[in-house]
């Protein structure tokens, strides 16, 4: 069935009823759903009629019409050193070559969660069930989709064998790639970003879920306007717990096994790592970033985040390094570690999105200096 007949619902799952093995794995490294935020994910189902995917009830299977999805989150209230504590899983009806598009609010789909329903869609196996539970407020955390494919997949019209001879685990598109919008609906922004896609060529091999190969790179350059008129948060999700960001059958982590990453902002990188210091502790001799006369203004203050997180750029410095800043931004450079760094001496990994927006919470709100509009006007999203 092609993109248009392609058949559409969502049957949740209880989470961890099932064991399930993986191969191609997209993932969305940053969902949220609040009251006033949804996250709409398209996924598409490049594998073939012999792609390997699911019954609904978990079991790999030729014939098997539906891919396996995961999600861990926790409330936005919680403190980003906090583990996340939520989970859902998710089988959903594909057939090869399908599109399909989820309200993971339900805000714009009703009760089943599916957008723009082709006229093939399954409707006798939609849930009403939410794939995320936002009733206690705002919550974020990754997202999977999965088949259980073990094979090399090309790409669309090359059929060259020496291309596929050199290819090695991870190279490639996969069967399953996607796109997310961070739709912010109350005030009427949104940013997105696209799925980090993974072909892992082995079935339930211990790396399908890991993503440290499509981290965030050491030391990427933070730029911020300045933080009196403009928001500027990093979306972090940690990937290196020398494992994967999830457990090997896609399930939920225990808390005490969940990634985690200690972000800063500094003004030198550092070929090693030796002092990782406080998570929270201002560090007023730490230069922090540059303004826009190129001078290095001191006051580093780092942030501990486990599983995923939201940190302020305003609050990765001390109050000091923000009355120099706040009126013209700067630069600074990504700093990261986590518990396998003094090991390694190198960086953490983590994938971290950069978001500048306005919101309510500003009276008045100026962009450089001129009154704009405020909520809705802008909300820029980019991966660092």
């Amino acid at each position: 069935m092609r993109l248009s007949k392609v058949a559409l619902g969502v049957a949740v799952g209880i989470s961890g009823a099932s064991v399930v093995n993986a191969a191609d794995v997209g993932l969305f490294p940053f969902t949220v759903v609040s009251p006033s935020v949804t996250t709409i994910v398209t996924i598409v189902d490049a594998g073939g009629e012999t792609t390997q995917r699911y019954n609904q009830d978990g079991t790999p299977s030729d014939t098997g019409g539906y891919l396996h999805g995961r999600v861990m989150y926790k409330l936005r209230t919680q403190p980003n050193s906090a583990a996340c504590d939520k989970n859902g899983e998710i089988y959903i009806p594909t057939n090869p070559g399908g599109v399909m598009t989820v309200d993971l609010g339900h805000h714009f789909s009703g009760d089943d969660g599916i957008l723009f329903k082709g006229t093939a869609a399954r409707d006798d196996e939609v849930s009403d069930e939410p794939f995320i539970d936002a009733s206690g407020g705002a919550v974020s955390g990754p997202l999977v989709f999965h088949n259980s494919d073990d094979s090399i997949n090309e790409e669309p019209g090359i059929d060259t064998d020496d291309f596929y001879s050199t290819r090695t685990t991870d190279e490639g598109r996969g069967t399953v790639y996607g796109e997310a919008m961070i739709f912010e609906y109350a005030g009427g922004a949104a940013w997105g970003y696209k799925t980090e896609s993974k072909d892992g060529m082995t079935n339930n091999d211990p790396t399908d879920f890991s993503f440290t190969n499509r981290a965030t790179k050491p030391w990427s350059i933070v730029t911020f306007m300045p933080p009196s008129e403009v928001i500027t948060k990093l979306a972090i999700v940690p990937v290196d717990s020398g494992g994967g960001l999830f457990g090997q059958d896609g399930s939920l982590l225990p808390q005490s096994n969940q990634p985690e990453v200690t972000v800063g902002l500094r003004t030198k990188a550092e070929s090693t790592i030796t002092n990782v210091g406080t998570p929270g502790a201002d560090q007023p001799e730490v230069g922090v970033a540059y303004n826009r006369n190129n001078e290095e203004i001191k006051g580093a203050v780092d942030v501990k985040v486990v599983c995923s997180g939201v940190v302020e750029v305003k609050n990765l410095m001390t109050s000091a390094a923000y009355e120099d800043l706040k009126d013209e931004g700067g630069y600074g450079l990504l700093y990261m570690v986590g518990p396998r760094t003094s090991a390694t001496g190198r960086p953490a990994s983590a994938i971290v999105y950069k978001v500048e927006y306005q919101d309510n919470t500003m009276t008045d709100p100026t962009f450089n200096g001129r009154d704009i509009k405020g909520v809705g006007t802008f909300n820029n999203g980019i991966k660092l």
